[in-house]
């Protein structure tokens, strides 16, 4: 039955930790849906995380290892993009080094794009979990397993400025729906919300599922990038430019009251940003260079989102 089941890349970027990895590994490795290619892609400064994959790939050849020598940069996304360009698959799902699926989310989700082919997207609830595997809590944000027009669910995540389709390991999509930089939108590189850029491109080209039974779990420990400051200023940033890039090209946001009751929101969740790059100390030059860029990127948005504003 195999060779009759669509093939689905599961993609493992990963830096400087096994811990976790071997337990996101598994979680590949012990899905119910027998048609799998794992793609890792290894960003690390050692060579832990060879050591930790090699024990599997003499059992497991659907498992594909890349060593980039080193970061490839932009805090993993060059990476993951690198793990999207080699994967084989009709069907793509990011799994994060430190995040889990649950044993039968590949076989669900297939399963459903095969029966819905108006479909681009298909996303469950997800667990929260701490660093000990413990349950936190349940993320879900409708009662019961849904079909959502593409439209509608973009628009709501542009309206409430919040990621609901989930983290990049939440979902499933067609490789062939992704035409450019998987990491954009309307050109434009993401650098922080990298998984709302791929969501909004998908959501323009059809609809999505909204399973409400957790399909994966999203780990949460203190050395995320998602706890660093710059990662933060970026999201607001990228937050911007989906907004706007949206509203110009009349794809979520419509209408011009829409768009500027939008702004109004995103200008004031942000606006302490400004004083939190302000107080921001580097830790290097390299660091320190990179927040001159982005100073005068988040100030350009202020200003034009001001300008916006003033202007009704």
């Amino acid at each position: 039955m195999k060779e009759n089941l669509p093939l689905v890349s599961i993609l493992i970027p990963t830096y400087n930790q096994t811990e976790y990895l071997e337990k996101a590994l598994m979680s590949a490795l012990n899905q119910t849906y027998t048609n799998i290619e794992i793609i890792i892609c290894d960003d690390s400064t050692n060579d832990e995380v060879e050591k930790m994959v090699t024990r599997y790939t003499a059992n497991h050849k659907n498992i594909k290892y890349y060593n980039n020598g080193g970061p490839l940069g932009q805090r993993g996304i060059l990476n993951g993009q690198k793990c999207f360009e080699l994967s084989n698959g009709e069907y793509i799902n990011f799994l994060f080094h430190d995040d889990v699926f649950h044993p039968n989310k590949i076989e669900i989700m297939v399963n459903y794009f095969m029966n819905n082919k108006d479909v681009t997207l298909v996303t469950s609830s997800r667990n929260r979990i701490n660093k000990n595997d413990e349950l936190v809590y349940i993320h879900k944000f409708l009662p019961k397993t849904t079909k959502i027009t593409g439209e509608s669910l973009g628009a709501l995540m542009l309206h409430i400025m919040e990621n609901i389709v989930g983290e990049p390991t939440t979902a499933l999509f067609k490789k062939a729906d992704i035409e450019d930089d998987i990491f954009s939108y309307k050109g434009r590189g993401a650098r922080s919300y990298v998984d709302m850029a791929i969501w909004f491109k998908l959501l323009l080209k059809g609809n999505a599922i909204y399973i409400v039974e957790p399909l994966s779990s999203f780990r949460i420990h203190g050395t995320q990038n998602t706890n660093n400051p710059i990662i933060h200023l970026l999201g607001a940033i990228d937050k911007y430019y989906f907004l706007t890039d949206s509203y110009l090209n009349k794809d979520f946001i419509k209408s011009k009251e829409a768009y500027l009751k939008i702004l109004r929101r995103w200008f004031n969740l942000y606006v302490g940003k400004i004083k939190e790059l302000q107080n921001y100390s580097p830790k290097n030059d390299k660091e320190s260079k990179e927040l001159i860029e982005i100073k005068e990127d988040l100030y350009f948005c202020y200003s034009q989102s001001i300008k916006c504003l003033i202007a009704l």
